[in-house]
């Protein structure tokens, strides 16, 4: 069994920093797992779904607590994270992929190494934000067209 490369443990740390410091706004469930030939670092997570997300009259009203997945890629920070829900309750919903990925990035170009995770969480909890707002699409955001980047894939062990 593979170990954890040094860029997925430097994203665990950052991730594992953000959540200390989110006052219980996230939690990690258990503990991440590990692909079988560790090109993924999987940690299951939980986001506090009540407060700053309050839904809107056109918005997603979410739950208390929202869980979903951070995939950490065996190359972070120079490949960005990925970030799975395991509840097709999203699917339709722009910016949402196969009906359970959340498309954080316009582009492979649009993701900045030096942010780290810390920027990944805040473009993701700015996603729950217009989501909760229904606000998930405007003029100022980008367009998605279809995408194959995760065509080929195996990524059966975060369903």
């Amino acid at each position: 069994m593979p170990l954890p490369t040094p860029g997925q443990l430097q994203g665990l740390n950052e991730l594992s920093r953000i959540i200390e410091i989110s006052g219980g706004g996230l939690e990690m469930e258990g503990e991440p797992d590990l692909t079988e030939d560790g090109a993924w670092l999987d940690a299951d997570l939980r986001v506090d779904g009540a407060g700053t997300f309050r839904g809107e009259t056109d918005g997603l009203q979410l739950g208390k607590r929202e869980p979903f997945t951070v995939c950490i890629p065996a190359e972070f920070p120079f490949k960005p994270p990925a970030v799975f829900v395991g509840t097709d309750r999203f699917a339709g919903l722009p910016h949402v992929q196969w009906g359970r990925w959340l498309c954080l990035y316009a582009s492979a170009n649009d993701w900045e190494p030096s942010d780290g995770m810390w920027g990944f969480i805040e473009r993701l909890l700015t996603w729950y934000l217009r989501a909760a707002r229904g606000r998930l699409v405007d003029a100022a955001l980008p367009w998605h067209p279809p995408v194959t980047h995760w065509a080929g894939i195996d990524r059966k062990s975060v369903v």
